[in-house]
């Protein structure tokens, strides 16, 4: 019944594919954390429960009641203040929490103190109970403090499925992709001036390429004692060309002092 209503409201056309959202069934409910506080009655006791918290530090959430699944976990030095700030301000941020504030109003909400913890470490908490809730209203699933960029995986489920909606069917203009171009070209390009190791060259032509061995006609001893990774390095080690390598590998004749096998082979004997 509340799908229905959730859907035709304004809130409910902007996140219709999030009803649908397939990944929905994975979301882990986790039951229950320790509560240390409640407000359940915003609208009316919010002025109480803000200045009981006023000053102490700590992790707090948010709940929207119709819907538990939706919740938004944050993080504050000063829990009483913070409680004000979203009360008044919550409503005109064009966020999850935001927009469901907006449309449903606080008397669908309530206000949960989760865990009392030093300034030092709020952050720390916050990001334990993103990461073990996941959140749907909260955007980021690391907080701000952490030393962690921003990434794809630190969004929450429901952002992801609001980009993934957003950029399906999309195609980039031939102006856009211009312009993408041009702004990798060159220095502003993070590779640029870079290339793979030795380590990874050397990988890379054991498997694409054809080991050579090369004996010394005078002696029949295996040049530098391994055989080099490609025809290529081949010929710009040895005096031979990589035409000529291709033609008389493997043919027992010796060119310009050298015998060359695709294998390894033993001469001396």
């Amino acid at each position: 019944m509340f799908t229905k209503i959730f859907i035709m409201l304004d809130a409910g056309k902007i996140y219709h594919h999030i009803l649908k959202y397939k990944s929905w069934p994975l979301i882990t409910r986790i039951k229950k954390h320790r509560s240390v506080d409640h407000c359940h009655d915003v609208p009316k006791d919010i002025l109480k429960f803000r200045n009981k918290w006023n000053g102490k530090s700590g992790i707090y959430k948010i709940t929207f009641l119709p819907f538990r699944l939706f919740t938004y976990f944050g993080s504050s030095s000063n829990l009483g203040f913070r409680f004000k700030y979203h009360y008044y301000n919550g409503s005109i941020f064009r966020n999850f929490l935001g927009l469901f504030l907006n449309t449903f109003g606080w008397s669908n909400f309530s206000i949960t103190v989760v865990e009392i913890c030093p300034k030092n470490k709020i952050y720390i908490r916050e990001n334990w109970y993103l990461n073990k809730y996941k959140p749907l209203l909260n955007v980021q699933m690391s907080s701000r403090e952490d030393t962690r960029r921003l990434e794809f995986k630190t969004i929450s489920l429901l952002t992801r499925s609001k980009i993934s909606e957003t950029l399906k069917g999309r195609k980039d203009s031939d102006i856009t992709r211009a312009k993408k171009s041009e702004s990798r070209k060159g220095i502003l390009n993070p590779f640029y001036g870079k290339g793979p190791g030795i380590i990874a060259l050397d990988l890379a032509a054991e498997k694409a390429g054809t080991k050579i061995y090369a004996y010394d006609s005078t002696n029949l001893k295996l040049v530098n004692n391994e055989p080099f990774r490609s025809i290529r390095k081949t010929s710009k080690e040895l005096p031979i060309s990589p035409n000529t390598l291709a033609k008389i590998l493997d043919s027992g004749k010796s060119f310009k002092g050298y015998f060359y096998y695709s294998k390894p082979k033993n001469l001396e004997s």
